[in-house]
C-alpha cells in the first residue's frame, strides 16, 4: 500500500514449490492451470487459453491467486508434480554482476580520486575548496606547504595568529577586486602576479603570541602596493594591477655562527651565501678579530659574560633567541651587543622580546630608518618628498576599503601614540613598487596603443633589464629611501642604513631610537659611505657612549658598510675618521 495515497499498488509475486501450497477445492480457488514445459518460455498463453479460469481472490480480498502447474516432471516423492524451482530458477549471474567485481571496481575508481583529492583538495590536513583561484598545498611534516591566492585556503589557523590570517584575507579580497578592475578595463591594464615566499607555519608558539609579525608586515606592505594600483582609474592603461600569491615554505629553522655566524637550516656555511659572503668580508677587512665561531656547534664562551668590548651578532634572526638565552646564564651581561638587520624580525615579535634577558640593551641595524612615521612626516614637510607623502597617505588612511586593518601614523607626535608603520612594511612596499614601475615603463614602450594586455610581451628577463636600465637613468626613490643597484650585476648599493638602540629588549613601550645613520654615495660604487646632514654627526662611538659609557670598545667605523651583517667579538677597532 502506498503510504501517501493509502491505495493498493499492484505487485506480482511468483511462488514455486514441489507440492501444492493449499487445497484449491476447499478454498474456492480454481483448479491448477496445467502448463507444459515447452510453454514456459512462451509466457504460458496456450495454457491460459485452455485453463479453467482466471483464478480467484484470496480470502481477505487483498490478492488475486492464479495457481498453475508445470506438467511433464515427477515430484521426488512420486506425488503429483506441482512445478519446481528447476524449471523457473534464474540463470547464474554474469561475471560482472558479482558483488566482488563491483567492490573491486569501486576501489579502482577511488585510487585516482585519492590522488586528485591530494592535488586539488590539499589532502586531509590541508583541505581547501577546489577550482577557486590558484591554490596548491600539501602536508609536509604537519605543515601545509604550498601557495594560495584566494580565500579557498589561507595559511596558519593557530590561535594568536589572527593578524596574519586577516592580512591574507585582505590580500585575497584585493586579488578579486584587481581581477574585476582588469576585466572592466577590457584587459588593457598590465596584470602582474607577485609571489611572497615566507615562513608562515611551524614555529612553537603560545596561544596569545604573534609569532609571524615580520611576515605579516611584509604582506601588509604588498597589500598597500596592491591597494595603490586598485585606486587608479580604468583609463590608466599602463598602470599595472597586482595579484598576490601567498606561499609558505614551512619552518626554516636556521643554524648559528659566532665570529658568531649562523647559517640556514640543512645548509653548510659554504651553501648559505648570505652568511658566507659576510663572514668572508669580515675576515678581509678587519684584521684584529679575536675569533670566528659557529654558535650552535660551539656555544657561547664564558668570557663573553661581562665582556667590555663589542659583541656583534651576525646571522639568522631565528637563532638570536637562543643566543640571548645563552647570554641570560651570565652573571654579568656584555657591555655592548650589536646585531645585523636580520634581527629586526626578532624585534618585531613582542613575545620573543619579553623572554629576552631583562635590562639587556641592543643596537641593531635597520634598512628602513626613513619609513618611520616621524621620518616620513619630516621628509614631506622639509623636502616635499612625494614618494614619502604617498606612502604616508596610504598607510594612514581610514577609508573603509583601506589596505591595513589599523591605520598607521595617526598619532600627533611621530610614532606615538599612533600605530607605528612597522619596518618591513616599507621594505615590502618598495620591492613591489620597484617591480611594478618597471612593468609600467615597459608596457608603455612595447605594446600597441589601445590593445589588450598581452603577458607574453614582457618576461622576467625583460623586467630585470628594465629595472637596471631605469637605475642607470635615475635610482629608485622609495618609501624607505634611495635604492640603487650596482651597474655590473644588480647588487644593491647606497642603501640608507641606521643603527637603532633600545636600552632594554624586553621594554615594548620603548620605541627604538636612531643612534647612527649612514648613506651610500651612489653612482654604482660598491664602497664608501657619507654622513647625512650639513652638520658633522657625532661618531658612532660618541653617540653610543652618550647612551652608555664604553671601555675600550668601538662601533664599526664609517666606510665598513659590509660589516653590518656579521657577528664578531672585536677587542679593538681604529677610531672612526
Amino acid at each position: 500500500m502506498r503510504y501517501e495515497t493509502e491505495q493498493w499498488d499492484p505487485l506480482l509475486v511468483v511462488y514455486a514449490r514441489r507440492r501444492r501450497p493449499w487445497d484449491t477445492a476447499t478454498q474456492g480457488i480454481p483448479a491448477l492451470v496445467p502448463v507444459r514445459p515447452e510453454e514456459v518460455g512462451q509466457g504460458g498463453r496456450a495454457a491460459w487459453e485452455r485453463g479453467p479460469g482466471p483464478g480467484g481472490p484470496a480470502a481477505d480480498g487483498t490478492a488475486w491467486l492464479l495457481p498453475v502447474e508445470i506438467s511433464g516432471t515427477s515430484a521426488p516423492d512420486g506425488g503429483e508434480d506441482g512445478g519446481g524451482p528447476l524449471v523457473i530458477a534464474p540463470d547464474a549471474p554474469r561475471w560482472y554482476a558479482h558483488r566482488t567485481f563491483a567492490a573491486a571496481l569501486c576501489l579502482a575508481l577511488l585510487v585516482p580520486l585519492l590522488g586528485w583529492s591530494q592535488q586539488w583538495l590539499g589532502g586531509p590536513d590541508c583541505l581547501h575548496r577546489p577550482f577557486s583561484g590558484q591554490v596548491s598545498v600539501r602536508s609536509v611534516g604537519g605543515e601545509c606547504v604550498g601557495y594560495s591566492d584566494s580565500d579557498a585556503f589561507r595559511f596558519n589557523d593557530q590561535p594568536g595568529q589572527e593578524k596574519l590570517q586577516r592580512i591574507q584575507d585582505k590580500l585575497f579580497e584585493q586579488n578579486r577586486e584587481a581581477r574585476e578592475n582588469w576585466e572592466s578595463s577590457g584587459r588593457r591594464r598590465p596584470y602582474v602576479t607577485i609571489v611572497h615566499l615566507g615562513t608562515l607555519t611551524g614555529r612553537n608558539t603560545n596561544d596569545d603570541e604573534e609569532a609571524y609579525a615580520a611576515e605579516r608586515q611584509e604582506l601588509e606592505g604588498l597589500a598597500v602596493a596592491q591597494y595603490q594600483g586598485i585606486q587608479q582609474p580604468a583609463t590608466a592603461a599602463d598602470v599595472p594591477l597586482m595579484n598576490v600569491v601567498v606561499a609558505n615554505a614551512g619552518n626554516q629553522k636556521a643554524r648559528g655562527t659566532r665570529v658568531y655566524y649562523t647559517v640556514g637550516e640543512r645548509s653548510s656555511l659554504q651553501e648559505d651565501i648570505y652568511v658566507s659572503t659576510l663572514v668572508e668580508q669580515l675576515r678581509e677587512k678587519v684584521g684584529n678579530l679575536e675569533y670566528v665561531e659557529d654558535f650552535e656547534s660551539k656555544g657561547l664562551r664564558k668570557e663573553e659574560c661581562g665582556y667590555r668590548g663589542m659583541l656583534f651578532f651576525a646571522g639568522r634572526w631565528s637563532e638570536f633567541h637562543d643566543f640571548l638565552r645563552a647570554l641570560d646564564t651570565c652573571e654579568e651581561q656584555p657591555l655592548l651587543l650589536v646585531a645585523d638587520d636580520s634581527v629586526n624580525r626578532y624585534m618585531a615579535n613582542p613575545s620573543l622580546r619579553r623572554s629576552a634577558p631583562a635590562g639587556l640593551p641592543l643596537v641593531f641595524a635597520s634598512k628602513a630608518p626613513l619609513a618611520t612615521c616621524e621620518a616620513l612626516r619630516l621628509r614631506v614637510e622639509k623636502d616635499g618628498d612625494r614618494r614619502a607623502a604617498k606612502f604616508l597617505q596610504l598607510v594612514s588612511t581610514d577609508a573603509e576599503d583601506r589596505a591595513l586593518e589599523k591605520p598607521r601614523c595617526t598619532g600627533p607626535d611621530g610614532d606615538g601614540p599612533g600605530e607605528p608603520v612597522g619596518e618591513r612594511v616599507g621594505l615590502a612596499y618598495d620591492s613591489a613598487v620597484l617591480l611594478l614601475e618597471a612593468v609600467e615603463s615597459l608596457t608603455a614602450r612595447v605594446r600597441p596603443s589601445d590593445g589588450p594586455w598581452n603577458p607574453r610581451l614582457i618576461g622576467p628577463v625583460a623586467v630585470h633589464t628594465e629595472v637596471l636600465r631605469r637605475n642607470l637613468d635615475r635610482p629608485f626613490s622609495g618609501a624607505t629611501g634611495r635604492i640603487e643597484f650596482h651597474r655590473d650585476g644588480g647588487e644593491p648599493v647606497g642603501r640608507t642604513i641606521s643603527f637603532l638602540r633600545v636600552d632594554d629588549i624586553t621594554d615594548l613601550d620603548e620605541p627604538p631610537r636612531e643612534v647612527f645613520r649612514c648613506e651610500g654615495t651612489g653612482g654604482g660604487r660598491r664602497d664608501g659611505l657619507r654622513r647625512t646632514g650639513r652638520r658633522r654627526r657625532p661618531s658612532a662611538v660618541e653617540q653610543v657612549r652618550a647612551a652608555r659609557p664604553l671601555e675600550g670598545a668601538h662601533l664599526l667605523p664609517p666606510g665598513r658598510r659590509d660589516l653590518l651583517h656579521v657577528l664578531a667579538r672585536v677587542d679593538h677597532l681604529p677610531q672612526p675618521g
